[in-house]
C-alpha cells in the first residue's frame, strides 16, 4: 500500500513538472525566490502598522516572527530525521523530470510551504477582523508552494504536509498571541483601576 501511495506521489509530481515550458521557467524561478517577494512583505508590514495601534502592531510582528522561527526549526529538524531525498536526487525519477534548478538538503517536508503558510495564516487570523480582504495574504504562499512542484524539487506530499504543518503552527502562534494579549490587557486594566480609599 505504501509503495502504491509513493508511486502515485511520484506520478503526480512528474505530471505537474512536465507541464512546464521554457517560456514559463523564468516566471516560476522568480516566484520561488523569497527575495523577489520583498515588496509584498513590505506591503504586509505596512498593513500591520496601518490597521493596528503601534504597540499592538509590534506585538503582532513579534508573534509572527516567533511563529515563523518555530516553523523553520520544526521543518529543518523533521527533514534531518526523515531524510527523504528530493525528486531530483531520486534515481528512478531523474530521467522523467525537467531539472531546472539544483537544491541541496532533504525533501520532507517543504520549508517553502510550511514557512509561508505559517506566517501568512497567522497574519490572516490576526488581520481578518480588521481587514475585509485579509485572504489576499495567501497571494504569496499558494504560488510559492506550487513553484516547488513545477521546478521538481519537492513531492506533492512534501507540499501537502508542509501546508498542514504551517497552518497548525500558525494556529498555535495565534493561540499564544491571544493569550498574551488578554494577559496584557488584564494587567493594563489593573494599573488603570483607581486605588481604594484608605481609612485613617
Amino acid at each position: 500500500m505504501l509503495t502504491d501511495f509513493l508511486e502515485k506521489d511520484h506520478q503526480l509530481l512528474v505530471a505537474i513538472n512536465q507541464t512546464g515550458t521554457v517560456a514559463w521557467d523564468a516566471f516560476w524561478l522568480l516566484i520561488t525566490n523569497a527575495w523577489n517577494w520583498i515588496p509584498f512583505f513590505a506591503l504586509v508590514l505596512w498593513a500591520n502598522f496601518y490597521f493596528f495601534p503601534k504597540r499592538e502592531a509590534w506585538r503582532i510582528f513579534g508573534y509572527a516572527i516567533g511563529t515563523l522561527l518555530f516553523t523553520v526549526l520544526l521543518t529543518n529538524t523533521t527533514k534531518e530525521l526523515v531524510g527523504r531525498l528530493r525528486p531530483l536526487h531520486t534515481q528512478v525519477l531523474i530521467p522523467q523530470l525537467r531539472v531546472i534548478i539544483g537544491e541541496r538538503g532533504y525533501s520532507f517536508f517543504s520549508g517553502h510551504t510550511s514557512n509561508s503558510f505559517a506566517l501568512m495564516t497567522f497574519l490572516y487570523l490576526v488581520f481578518r477582523k480588521r481587514m475585509k480582504w485579509a485572504f489576499w495574504l495567501f497571494f504569496w504562499p499558494l504560488p510559492y508552494a506550487y513553484s516547488r512542484l513545477y521546478l521538481g524539487v519537492h513531492f506533492p506530499t512534501d507540499i501537502l504536509v508542509g501546508c498542514l504543518v504551517g497552518i497548525t503552527t500558525a494556529h498555535l502562534g495565534y493561540w499564544l498571541y491571544r493569550r498574551g494579549r488578554k494577559s496584557t490587557m488584564a494587567k493594563d486594566s489593573q494599573q488603570r483601576a483607581p486605588l481604594p480609599d484608605q481609612k485613617s
